[in-house]
């Protein structure tokens, strides 16, 4: 949208080729230390379709995040409209038709075909939206960013247990071979449940010249099999800075620029909440000078002011909705528009009334601010806006020019004019919390100093305090507890660890958590036991920043520690009970033993648990059949969410682990092979969506799993194995090298 050089580059790992978007940035940038990890999607055009091979079932649930391009005709994202089959009128998935988002519910044979056809009421517009499909519970959900836009309970039942159609991505099956209603537009996951287990799990893939979705359950690439269609195309999202006018009020970002009669100001833009009015997207109103501004208006349209006191206030004939679009005000030329991400003019329209005086407020990003008649500033109207990028021009001279960024692990718009990370304000009870960049990817960057950029890309469980992780271990006198983390909400008390029994008055029982208050942001440690109640570590006020932290409980030399970014900022004696005591809870992470509440929002890196100065336990993040939760690797046991039964419910962010960017905790070790032997290959990147092996530099067929089982090859030559992980935000790392060597035919190897 707003006319940055793009450059898309293919960095490749023996031909792995993994998309990576980075963009030319301003004079005086450091263009090495920017990346930009986007969210991937695949790109259909209308003429390919792909089968998941199994059948559907009356115990299927479906969940699809896409953005149709194509509205015309009848395109399904998925399922099946099998009236042909065996002359049973079957039906159900998630389709787009003739402009407007359906939902089809299988009847049976003998029933109406007509029934079951259920409109959403919801426009197709450029911008994400999230399906759910739920035959058990006959639910049907529409989601439009964060927002849902419909919900539905009476899903028709179809009359079968299991359909004779497979599943079809990216068009439906109309009758057994036969294919259909091709949809058009990008498709970022689909995931597929079968009572309740998860069966597919497809994310965006490319390789070379092949392009499809990989199943992160089995490990299988689908690809386009309709003959004669194009092939998909993998791109990238733009990331974005995202407000939540939820949080405390709102989150404001002061440009301290004042508009004046020279202004042009143009804003790349998506709203995130579709639902609500009196949303302002920029804007400064004042008293005795020019008011400028970008709203959601009461009829939910957009609107715009751009005039002297008393602003003037004019409703455009654009609807509220996510789709991304980029505003123009240029007050000199007295002009405004508003242009979709396609470069569609909506709304043209000439700025008809004076603008003399220059404004004495600055103006706002991510909502308004005004000064009431006794000169007092005042902001409002907050919006859940997603800001791409934002440019402000004095006459000719370019003032602002801000873009996404993660400067020191702090969510920002970055000023690439004058150099300045630009973020809502964390001093004081006013704190709005953190930026967000969600949905349009992570973008990561080193900070000023040069370190940081492989730390800003460790994988980090995400706890949203709703879960816990309980180890296995129990807290001694002998125990130093070591935790990395970054805090990404303030919300109350939250325990970023814990041992704490519901029964106060054992003498054994000693509580070992931190604190987070939500008032003054303070850092506590504390214990209790009948002897010493409530003794607590001395609070640290104003210290919770978007930073990163490590704190250190040492109970063997009594000790507390607190590091950011890497440094030590404090340090002092904790007042522990005389004498030996354990735990008679274990240690949970991410929550306290005492009640299973008051969880943790934030990021987990690592937590390392040391004995007597030894490392016994090592926690990171992890996938493993599909849940995410963190690996021991020192243990060799993994713990998913506790809150659970199924041990679900987080998410894993980010590539690498634990602080200095390492991939691998586990390396492929090489060998030595003899004709008619094999050899295993094992490697293990915490945190990693998929794998794939390479023999020589190139791609081994197959091989998406932690273990390749290595053949002899040609006697007398030596093979290089390589591992590549990826992550879901479309990062990798790759593995160390290992040598296999293929001894001469004859060669008797002696094992002792």
């Amino acid at each position: 949208m707003l006319k940055r050089t793009r450059v898309d580059e293919n960095r490749v790992a023996g031909r792995l080729a993994v998309a990576l978007v980075t963009f030319a940035l301003a004079a005086g940038a450091d263009e090495t230390r920017i990346r930009h990890m986007a969210d991937t999607y695949l790109q259909s055009d209308g003429t390919q379709i792909i089968d998941l091979g199994l059948l559907a079932t009356t115990n299927m649930r479906f969940e699809a995040v896409y953005e149709p391009t194509l509205t015309n005709g009848t395109r399904y994202l998925f399922g099946s409209a099998a009236n042909q089959a065996n002359g049973s009128k079957m039906k159900y998935g998630v389709y787009v038709q003739n402009g407007a988002t359906s939902s089809a519910s299988g009847t049976g044979a003998g029933v109406n075909w007509l029934a079951g056809w259920v409109n959403t009421g919801t426009k197709p517009t450029r911008s994400r939206f999230k399906a759910v499909y739920d035959f058990p519970s006959r639910t049907g959900e529409l989601y439009s960013g964060d927002t849902r836009v419909w919900n539905y309970t009476s899903l028709l039942t179809p009359g079968f247990e299991t359909n004779n159609c497979t599943v079809t991505l990216f068009g439906n099956h109309q009758e057994p071979g036969l294919y259909g209603d091709f949809f058009g537009g990008k498709v970022y996951s689909f995931k597929l449940y079968d009572k309740g287990a998860l069966v597919r799990d497809l994310i965006p893939y490319g390789r070379g010249a092949a392009t499809g979705m990989l199943d992160r359950c089995s490990g299988k690439v689908y690809a386009n099999v309709r003959s004669g269609g194009n092939p998909f195309v993998i791109g990238t999202d733009d990331g974005y800075v995202r407000s939540d006018r939820t949080k405390r009020g709102g989150q404001w970002l002061d440009t301290g620029y004042r508009a004046s009669p020279q202004t042009k100001i143009e804003v790349d833009f998506a709203m995130a909440d579709v639902t609500t009015s009196w949303q302002r997207i920029f804007g400064a109103d004042t008293v005795d000078g020019l008011g400028i501004s970008l709203y959601v208006t009461g009829n939910k349209t957009f609107g715009w002011c751009c005039s002297d006191d008393p602003p003037v206030w004019h409703s455009t004939t654009v609807a509220l909705d996510g789709q991304r679009r980029k505003v123009t005000i240029d007050v000199p030329n007295r002009t405004i528009s508003l242009v979709t991400a396609e470069g569609e003019t909506e709304y043209e329209a000439s700025i008809d009334t004076t603008c003399s005086r220059a404004a004495t407020t600055s103006l706002r990003l991510f909502g308004g601010v005004y000064t009431n008649e006794t000169g007092t500033v005042m902001q409002n109207c907050p919006a859940s806006v997603k800001i791409f990028g934002a440019r402000i021009w004095n006459g000719d001279t370019l003032v602002r020019d801000y873009e996404p960024r993660v400067v020191d692990n702090v969510e920002c718009l970055y000023d690439t004019v004058n150099g300045t990370v630009n973020g809502p304000d964390f001093s004081g009870s006013s704190a709005t919390g953190k930026f967000r960049l969600t949905a349009g990817g992570d973008i990561l960057c080193a900070s000023p100093s040069g370190v940081g950029a492989a730390a800003s890309a460790d994988a980090y469980l995400d706890g949203t305090g709703s879960q816990g992780i309980e180890t296995d271990y129990y807290t001694s006198r002998k125990s130093r507890l070591e935790i990395d983390f970054a805090v990404s909400s303030f919300g109350g008390t939250e325990y970023f660890f814990g041992a704490v029994a519901t029964t106060r008055g054992n003498t054994n029982n000693v509580g070992l958590y931190y604190q987070l208050n939500k008032g003054n942001r303070n850092i506590n440690f504390r214990h209790w036991n009948s002897a010493n109640n409530d003794t607590t570590w001395p609070n640290i006020n104003g210290a919770m920043t978007p930073s990163r932290y490590k704190i250190v409980m040492d109970l063997l030399n009594a000790k507390g520690y607190l590091y950011r970014d890497g440094a030590q900022v404090r340090s002092m004696n904790l007042y522990l009970p005389s004498g030996d005591f354990k735990n008679t809870v274990p240690l949970r992470i991410l929550s306290t033993q005492s009640d299973g509440q008051n969880c943790a929002y934030g990021r987990l890196y690592s937590f390392a648990v040391y004995e007597d100065n030894a490392l016994v336990h090592r926690y990171v993040p992890c996938v493993e059949n599909g849940i995410a939760g963190v690996r021991d690797n020192i243990g060799k046991q993994f713990f998913g969410n506790y809150k659970k039964a199924d041990g679900s419910g987080f998410t894993i962010c980010g590539a690498g682990v634990d602080g200095g960017g390492m991939v691998f905790t586990e390396q492929p070790q090489g060998g030595r092979l003899s004709r008619g032997h094999t050899l295993a290959l094992t490697a293990f990147a915490p945190g990693a969506a998929g794998y794939q092996w390479l023999k020589n530099g190139a791609i081994v067929e197959g091989a998406t799993g932690r273990t390749l089982e290595v053949a002899y090859g040609e006697g007398g030559t030596t093979d290089t194995y390589q591992c590549v992980s990826y992550y879901e935000l479309f990062g990798y790392g790759t593995s160390a090298e290992a040598q296999v060597e293929n001894l001469p035919s004859g060669t008797v190897m002696t094992v002792r």
